[in-house]
């Protein structure tokens, strides 16, 4: 039997990082076909991703401060000069502003976040030339990949419009496992007396809709529409920033919110839910990746109600599988007027959810990755 390809996969993530299932994923499938190491900055990084000790590297520890950036990146580069003729998987585009200066004789690069997000042109003069920069060099480490991985057609006509060949893409959206599926029947009549739940999932902060949400709750309050949000995945800090607004709103009767759970109890959390929401300011980078949870609630058969922003309207037909309104509260309210009156339709909508959902699992995504690595 011949042994299996040594690849290394590198990645990074922030202290209290919410979305670690599209990783797990990844790496799931990179175990099961090659001899790994994973390097990481966060101890956390081995349980989540479900990694051995003899296939987990720590480097540098905890931090976020800018110079440590650079700190971690000069550790990546000595430990991958170790393995320069080995198989390299950025697993996150924090690395391409360096990737093409580690001298890798191949790396493949996830393009998961618009360079935008974490260099904006913003700031005082020096900051904004750095960060323009730092823009600069994210495209030009995927130009030199091979393949990068963006998550959408929108990332893919944006690297191909920054001078990358097509050929050197592969589109690989992200999956969803099995366990989201919802096996109860999506056609069993709906109870029109029972308040509908709404699940909210991820970080709870403004730029994602945290008072949008809770100001639209005010407005229905003395409304006949019964309606009730779950946000589950707060930190402490946010969860007592939000106890403060359903305090000044009057919503404690409409509103529930929760820490951070394990990804394995996500599935079990939609399938009580009656509708998932996505909710994004309409910042320019968001205007590129969609959000994970918006693939969730559709293998789990919720439709979506999703602010309009191109990263959800792409994957969620008004009125089909969820309902697309306006980044405000009025909006949302009459977005959830709409649902109530129409709760007959749910099923239906469910379905449709289902339906659209099948394209996004994981097992359907996870050839074209493998054969994008190999």
């Amino acid at each position: 039997m011949n042994p299996k390809e040594k690849v290394i996969v590198v990645t990074w993530f922030y202290k209290d990082s919410p979305g670690w299932l599209d990783y797990r994923y990844r790496v799931s499938s990179i175990r099961e076909r090659y001899d790994y190491l994973l390097v990481s900055n966060l101890r956390e990084a081995q349980i989540e991703l479900e990694v051995p000790d003899d296939s987990f590297h720590l480097l540098c520890g905890e931090n976020t401060n800018f110079y440590y950036y650079w700190f971690y990146w000069l550790k990546v580069f000595f430990l991958l000069f170790k393995y320069k003729d080995n198989k390299v998987v950025f697993l996150s585009s924090f690395f391409a502003p360096m990737s093409s200066l580690f001298f890798l004789k191949r790396y493949i690069l996830y393009w998961n976040e618009h360079p935008t997000h974490a260099y904006p042109d913003e700031g005082h003069f020096f900051k904004r030339i750095k960060n323009n920069i730092m823009l600069k060099l994210s495209y030009r480490g995927a130009k030199y990949a091979n393949p990068v991985m963006p998550i959408s057609i929108f990332q893919k006509d944006d690297l191909i419009a920054h001078g990358v060949k097509s050929d050197c893409i592969s589109l690989i959206p992200m999956g969803v496992q099995d366990s989201f599926i919802n096996h109860n029947d999506s056609d069993k009549e709906y109870d029109c007396n029972l308040a509908l739940e709404i699940i909210y999932t991820g970080t709870v902060v403004r730029d994602r809709g945290r008072d949008v949400m809770l100001e639209a709750l005010s407005i229905i309050k003395n409304t006949d529409i019964k309606i009730h949000l779950t946000m589950v995945g707060a930190t402490p800090d946010q969860i007592a920033l939000c106890s403060n607004l359903i305090d000044e709103y009057d919503i404690s009767g409409f509103v529930t919110i929760n820490g951070r759970v394990s990804g394995d109890l996500i599935p079990t959390i939609l399938h009580k839910a009656d509708l998932g929401i996505c909710i994004w300011d309409d910042k320019p980078y968001w205007k590129f990746n969609p959000p994970t949870k918006l693939f969730e609630y559709l293998v789990a058969g919720l439709p979506v109600l999703v602010s309009r922003i191109r990263t959800h309207t792409e994957y969620v037909e008004n009125k089909y599988s969820g309902i697309v309104f306006d980044y405000n509260a009025n909006s949302l309210a009459t977005a959830l007027c709409y649902v109530w009156e129409n709760r007959e339709r749910l099923s239906e909508w469910k379905e449709n959810a289902k339906v659209e959902g099948n394209k996004y699992l994981w097992r359907n995504i996870e050839p074209d990755f493998l054969v994008a690595i190999d």
